[in-house]
C-alpha cells in the first residue's frame, strides 16, 4: 500500500488487509453505514488502483501530457512600481497577453508573464517577454532601454484610475533607470498526471515560471568560459590526433625497415 499512516486507529478503523482477498464491501438496506466500512472501501479500490498501476507504469512514469519545456533565452524588464503617481501592481496583470512597445527603441514585445512587485526578489513589477521586432531606428537594439516609456495595445482599466482608463496605444510605466533588461532561462511542466507511491497523481508548475535567471551582464563572462572550454578540449583533442599519427607513423616505420 502507498498508504504508510496507520489508519486502523480510531475514528478510522481501516482493517483492510489485501491479502484477504476482499474486493467489495456490501451494504445492508436499514442499517446504518460505519465510518470502518467506508474508509475500507476506499482502501479496497486504491489497491485496485495500485496492482493496475504497477503492471502498466514504472515508478514516477507519466500517464497524461506533462510535457517538460526549456527556454534558453526568456527575457524580463523590470518597471517602476509607480506611473503617475498610480501603483502598477494595480492593473500590472492586466498586460498578460499584450503586445508591449518601448516608445523611445520602437521595440515590441508580447507579455508571457507578470511578476507583482510583492513578489519580485528586486521589488519591482517585472515583464517576462517575448520580443517580436527589434530597434525601428537601427536594428541593432533587441532589448528595451532603460528608462524608457513603454505602451500596450490594450485598455487597461483600474478603481485607482477613477473613472478613467488607460487607452491602447498610450503610455502605462516606464523602465527603472539602470539595467531594467535581463536575461535567463525558464524551466516549466505542464498539467499532467504521474504515476508514483502507487498513486495516479497530477502536477502542475506553472508555465513559463522562470526557475533559472541570469542578468544580461553575467552571461558574457558564461560564453567566455564556454569558450575557454572548447578551446581547450579543441587543443587536447590536437594532441591526441598528432601523438597517435606519431605513433601509427613510427609503427609503419618500423615495419617496413
Amino acid at each position: 500500500m502507498a498508504q504508510v499512516t496507520n489508519l486502523n486507529v480510531s475514528p478510522y478503523f481501516d482493517d483492510f488487509d489485501a491479502n484477504a482477498d476482499y474486493y467489495q464491501v456490501l451494504f445492508k438496506p436499514g442499517y446504518p453505514v460505519q465510518a470502518r466500512e467506508l474508509t475500507t472501501l476506499q482502501s479496497i479500490l486504491q489497491s485496485q488502483i495500485e496492482r493496475f498501476g504497477q503492471h502498466f507504469f514504472k515508478e514516477g512514469a507519466k500517464v497524461i501530457q506533462g510535457n517538460t519545456t526549456y527556454n534558453q533565452f526568456y527575457y524580463s524588464v523590470e518597471l517602476n512600481n509607480t506611473y503617475l503617481g498610480v501603483p502598477l501592481d494595480a492593473y500590472a496583470e492586466q498586460l498578460l497577453g499584450s503586445k508591449v512597445t518601448g516608445q523611445t527603441s520602437g521595440v515590441t514585445a508580447i507579455v508571457d508573464k507578470v511578476l507583482l512587485s510583492s513578489d519580485s526578489g528586486r521589488g519591482n513589477v517585472t515583464l517576462y517577454v517575448n520580443y517580436l521586432s527589434s530597434s525601428t531606428s537601427n536594428n541593432s537594439t533587441s532589448q528595451f532601454l532603460d528608462a524608457e516609456n513603454l505602451s500596450c495595445d490594450k485598455t487597461i482599466t483600474s478603481g485607482l484610475l477613477g473613472n478613467t482608463s488607460i487607452s491602447a496605444g498610450s503610455l502605462f510605466g516606464i523602465t527603472i533607470a539602470n539595467n531594467a533588461s535581463s536575461v535567463g532561462s525558464s524551466f516549466s511542466i505542464s498539467e499532467g498526471v504521474w504515476f508514483f507511491g502507487n498513486t495516479l497523481k497530477s502536477f502542475t508548475m506553472k508555465s513559463s515560471s522562470p526557475h533559472l535567471k541570469e542578468k544580461e551582464s553575467n552571461r558574457s563572462s558564461i560564453w567566455e568560459t564556454h569558450s575557454i572550454i572548447a578551446r581547450v578540449l579543441i587543443l587536447m583533442f590536437g594532441i591526441v590526433f598528432v601523438s597517435i599519427t606519431l605513433i601509427v607513423s613510427g609503427i609503419l616505420a618500423f615495419l617496413f625497415i
